[in-house]
């Protein structure tokens, strides 16, 4: 098939084969290094009903990918769920995809981007939308109109690449945690809402926030990407200090004398929101913040509260928005002991 390429201002709109998107097409999932890439990928949980469609229905003309040439390779910028299934196809049918590979693909081509770039023009792209279903920004299930509220869009930036390269990295306590709802798997879905990335987001940017504003430097980079990285590395330590502090909340655990499944919310959004929250009251109470690391450890270490108090039943459960979320923080602040606490409980 010939290629036609049609040019306006800066955009290109390319027509190629669907069998050449699936072969040439970077789809800008991140890699386990960081070396590419800017966002989460999907999960074959996420596909199935875009598969189940594309089985059913074929490909519903016109099929349109948003892409962003960066170093003379096409990375995909928009449409990451369809690009997936449609591979996932040509693994497991084969036979189908023979026919599925004639048909035509535009592609929306924005030249000599950065992969910086890419990330807020995903997000420019998916702010018209209002369902919570549609993929926005580079992650599997968000709700761009709730992230778009939030005045400081340079913290978000930030915020969101540190949360792919949590779910990206093994080592991560958050690897792999969100699924399409955006939920973290601990807990029983149909129970709860579990803490959504928008909930992640919320819940820790104040914390970022007042860091900046203090003058600590969390990056010494001024690219997005690297500042996603030591921003996920320090939110990974940060949250192995609250684990070793609070171990037993981490695990769900069975009690024998009632007999049910007890479960616990530290890392739902009551525990993300009240714990950064709580951390902002410390710095407050800081002169100088000269060794971040130190203090983020000495602090949750102070907490004199057991793991009981992270259970589903208990009262810290019932805060779920930000104003429960400052509650939160002056119930952990007040039970602070300098000289003398509990680890591990």
């Amino acid at each position: 098939m010939e290629n036609k390429v049609v040019v306006k201002r800066e955009v290109k709109t390319e027509v190629k084969s669907l069998d050449w998107v699936l072969n040439n097409l970077h789809d800008g999932v991140m890699l386990e290094d960081n070396s590419t890439g800017f966002r989460f990928k999907y999960r074959d949980s996420d596909l199935r009903g875009l598969v189940d469609s594309f089985l059913i229905e074929g490909v519903l003309q016109p099929l349109t990918f948003v892409c962003g040439e960066i170093d003379s390779q096409l990375m995909l910028i928009d449409g990451l769920g369809r690009l997936t299934a449609l591979r996932k196809i040509s693994r497991d049918y084969p036979e189908v995809m023979l026919e599925l590979a004639k048909s035509d693909v535009s592609l929306v081509v924005y030249p000599n981007l950065t992969r910086d770039d890419c990330v807020k023009l995903h997000l420019k792209l998916n702010s018209s939308f209002n369902s919570s279903s549609v993929p926005a920004l580079y992650m599997r299930d968000c709700d761009a109109n709730g992230l778009l509220k939030l005045k400081t869009k340079e913290g978000v930036y930030q915020l969101l690449q540190a949360l792919v390269c949590m779910d990206n990295d093994p080592d991560s306590l958050w690897y792999g945690r969100w699924s399409v709802g955006g939920k973290y798997d601990l807990k029983d879905l149909k129970d709860c809402k579990g803490c959504t990335m928008l909930d992640f987001v919320v819940g820790v940017l104040p914390l970022i926030n007042y860091l900046e504003g203090r003058g600590v430097k969390l990056s010494s980079d001024w690219s997005l990407q690297s500042q996603g990285k030591d921003l996920a590395e320090l939110l990974d330590y940060l949250w192995s200090c609250i684990r070793g502090k609070w171990c037993k909340a981490f695990t769900p655990d069975w009690n024998a004398r009632v007999g049910y499944l007890r479960k616990y919310v530290i890392m739902d959004k009551q525990g993300v929101g009240g714990l950064s929250r709580y951390l902002v009251l410390r710095f407050k109470g800081v002169k100088e913040i000269d060794d971040l690391k130190f203090l983020l450890q000495l602090f949750i270490r102070e907490v004199n509260l057991s793991s009981e108090v992270w259970l589903e039943q208990e009262q810290i459960s019932k805060y779920t928005n930000a104003g429960g979320y400052n509650i939160i923080a002056h119930m952990l602040n007040d039970s602070v002991s300098r000289f003398g606490y509990l680890d591990g409980i």
